[in-house]
């Protein structure tokens, strides 16, 4: 009996800033791979800090901008072969801010970026420290793979 592939489809969205989708498309892919059982689709919509503030303070209460935000969009009703797990909003003007002071590049920030909001869609949260813990050991696992 043949191993039906999972097929995942990540499309890489600009609403006011852009990111490379060859820099953030392999690892979501490597990441739904090893934590998802069905296919699906993943947005991820690169945006500044203006309208992230505005999407934390509409969805989440808080005035300010924030690096990422995750919505998960699953939908146990979807119908469709891929159907859409969630989008991802990534602060490109905060990620440019963020690897300066880390003193990476903005790729690299970027990357942690999007790998921290894709565990967030699959469950994954840092409300005490044993979560905490448990999701930035994820990310390291996925960040540090060789690709």
């Amino acid at each position: 009996m043949s191993k039906r592939r999972r097929r995942f489809k990540i499309e890489v969205l600009s609403h006011r800033g852009r990111i490379d989708a060859r820099w953030v498309i392999p690892l979501c892919k490597k990441i739904l791979a090893s934590e998802v059982e069905s296919p699906g689709r993943v947005n991820i919509v690169a945006t500044d800090n203006k309208y992230i503030r505005q999407l934390n303070r509409d969805y989440r209460g808080k005035n300010r901008a924030t690096d990422v935000l995750a919505f998960n969009l699953r939908d146990e009703e979807d119908s469709e072969e891929e159907p859409l797990l969630g989008e991802i909003y990534i602060s490109c003007e905060k990620a440019k801010q963020q690897a300066a002071a880390y003193r990476h590049c903005f790729r690299e920030e970027v990357r942690r970026l999007v790998a921290h909001g894709l565990l967030h869609l699959l469950g994954y949260d840092h409300e005490d420290e044993r979560s905490k813990r448990a999701m930035q050991e994820r990310e390291e696992i996925y960040l540090t793979e060789r690709r």
